[in-house]
């Protein structure tokens, strides 16, 4: 699919994303449909996953936080969150619920070897 309807995926689910500048978000799907490796099928949603994910660890307010607040001040605002999930849970990915939805749509791709190539127009 093309980046256009890729964004707009992402805008689903982050609707906090469209305060990001359009070529921001551009360039962030560009990355994560690098980053990704998935089947046809879930390749799209998982980009858009990814780039929540990457937009949400670039914005100061830490939408999409993942874990639990452990802590929380008003003077000079300050907040902390405790660890997600067990020992299988990437920190990278567990630092946002996008990269911990990203993260078990990996888990749930199972690749299997190519016995024969297709030549039509992919995906």
């Amino acid at each position: 699919m093309s980046t256009e309807s890729i964004d707009a995926t992402l805008l689903i689910i982050a609707p906090w994303a469209s305060s990001v500048a359009q070529a921001t978000r551009y360039a962030t799907i560009e990355i994560a449909t690098a980053l990704t490796s998935f089947g046809c099928a879930q390749r799209d949603i998982a980009i858009a996953y990814l780039s929540a994910h990457m937009l949400s660890l670039a914005s100061a307010g830490r939408n999409g936080a993942a874990g639990q607040v452990t802590s929380e001040a008003e003077g000079d605002l300050s907040r902390s969150y405790g660890s997600v999930g067990g020992t299988t849970t990437d920190p990278y990915y567990a630092q946002t619920s996008y990269g911990l939805q990203y993260q078990q749509m990996m888990k749930s791709n199972i690749l299997t070897p190519i016995t024969r190539q297709w030549t039509g127009d992919g995906c």
